[in-house]
């Protein structure tokens, strides 16, 4: 008798133990999809990086406020181009970007950031100790800064 109830209190423990596992787990799992979806939004993602060798370029995507922009830069033969891809219109073109250091892709040129502030967003990019930021302002226009 003894020993059936201490059996019952474990299977008893045990199966409430797997169902706060399921409750907690599923919260979580909940939690992160929420919390994905309001960086979604509030972040600027630079979701696709391609790099070229041989045409030595840089190509990012990056949805910005449910605008889609298309950002490609090459070396000095080329010019720094933003194109937006909802309305497929260059909206923001410079020669060249990183003027000072030539802009060769073997030197790994990379992505550092991305992220939203109050009237615009930011794009870092970094090559040697040279930095250059793109910002895309609410109002449509784009500004490239080097330091």
């Amino acid at each position: 008798m003894k020993e059936l109830k201490s059996l019952i209190t474990y299977k008893i423990k045990t199966s409430f133990l797997i169902v706060l596992i399921i409750i907690i787990s599923s919260l979580t799992l909940t939690g992160i999809l929420i919390l994905d979806r309001k960086v979604q939004k509030t972040f600027l993602y630079a979701s696709a990086m391609r790099i070229s060798t041989e045409i030595k370029y840089i190509q990012i995507q990056a949805i910005v406020r449910g605008k889609d922009y298309l950002i490609t830069a090459a070396d000095n033969h080329t010019k720094f181009k933003v194109i937006d891809l909802t309305t497929d219109k260059l909206i923001y073109e410079e020669t060249p970007i990183f003027e000072n250091t030539n802009l060769y892709f073997d030197d790994n040129i990379t992505v550092l950031s991305g992220g939203n502030f109050k009237n615009e967003s930011k794009i870092t990019l970094s090559r040697r100790n040279n930095y250059a930021f793109i910002y895309l302002y609410k109002d449509g226009r784009v500004v490239v800064k080097e330091e």
